[in-house]
């Protein structure tokens, strides 16, 4: 027993030996690192010198010295990259599985426009690799903005949720979008195209596809009504609040709505400004009151006017008659000058 222990011993440390020091184990070069990512091609954006370039000092290097875990968290800290696995293949081989991030929409970071994921991740992008794909999505913005009241996933989780429910109400519903404004998780504000004009739509946090049903049954009477208008505020059950553009900004106390038209390749462009009335318009859901409340509005400044104009003009006849009188009868005059002249 003793010998045959002995022997399976030698073996053990001889097999041991032979593995972690023989050449056939070793990574002879890149070939030896074979990547296999889920999109082959143009359609993958992470290219085999992005992945060599992590294993680039393991070349020459026994296999079982290969640090799996650190070359897998390498991988993942490639943008693109979502879910990297790394397996050692018998005798001297490297498999690489990718699993990359899919693009959902374009976010504004500053003055640049980059593609961003579900997670909230920026995917950069070269304007060639740009160039093989046509990319159509809306531009988002306010992703970093108070990460402590939401991260950039949980953002990114509204936005989605807020494009399936419009798509649900109507098919491709969401191509009428090119902005979409996330830095308050509790208002989502969407610029829509509607009939050549943009539309910044306050849609909340909740009930997309409701507040965009109304929207829909009644966007063309408030355009009829109001041609003017730049955007309204959907969150609040009966009365809608409308925002018509002014002919003139308030100087003492301006106001600016933007929109964002998009290209043709993304749909991503510098905001147009426009004056906003400071107190917006309230309309119903079909807009029976806004008229009424403005023509009586109307109408009562055009009565405080006339009652100004009509003091003005009596104050002017007394003093015309005063004057008349005070040429005639001189002492007259002279004792309404001694109580302070005329009225």
């Amino acid at each position: 027993m003793a010998v045959l222990l002995g022997l399976v011993g030698a073996a053990v440390y001889l097999a041991h030996r032979y593995v972690l020091q023989d050449v056939h184990f070793y990574l002879d070069g890149s070939q030896n690192v074979r990547p296999l990512t889920a999109a082959e091609g143009t359609a993958s954006q992470v290219t085999r010198a992005e992945i060599l370039s992590v294993f680039g000092q393991d070349v020459g290097r026994n296999i079982f010295f290969v640090p799996l875990a650190e070359r897998r968290g390498e991988l993942e800290s490639i943008p693109w990259v979502r879910q990297a696995t790394v397996m050692r293949i018998l005798p001297n081989h490297l498999y690489v599985q990718i699993a990359e991030r899919t693009p959902i929409a374009f976010a504004r970071v500053g003055d640049a426009v980059e593609l961003v994921d579900a997670d909230g991740v920026l995917l950069p992008i070269s304007p060639a690799r740009m160039a093989l794909h046509s990319y159509s999505f809306p531009v988002v913005s306010g992703l970093n903005v108070h990460p402590s009241m939401a991260t950039a996933k949980e953002r990114m989780a509204l936005y989605q949720r807020f494009i399936a429910d419009l798509d649900h109400v109507q098919p491709h519903a969401s191509a009428e979008i090119s902005e979409i404004d996330l830095s308050d998780p509790d208002d989502l504000r969407a610029t829509l195209s509607d009939g050549g004009s943009d539309l910044l739509v306050h849609f909340g946090a909740e009930n997309f596809a409701a507040r965009y049903q109304m929207y829909r049954a009644h966007i063309a009477e408030w355009h009829a009504r109001y041609p003017r208008l730049i955007g309204m505020d959907l969150r609040f059950p009966g009365d809608v609040p409308l925002q018509l553009a002014s002919d003139t900004p308030n100087a003492a106390n301006p106001a600016s709505g933007k929109a964002a038209a998009p290209s043709a390749d993304h749909r991503a462009a510098a905001p147009a400004h426009a004056s906003v009335q400071k107190s917006p318009v309230a309309a119903s859901g079909a807009g029976r009151n806004a008229g009424q409340h403005a023509t009586h509005q109307t109408r009562r400044v055009a009565a405080v006017r006339r009652k100004s104009v009509t003091a003005q003009h009596g104050k002017s006849r007394r003093n015309a008659l005063h004057r008349r009188v005070g040429a005639k009868h001189p002492s007259h005059a002279a004792e309404s000058a001694s109580r302070g002249g005329t009225e």
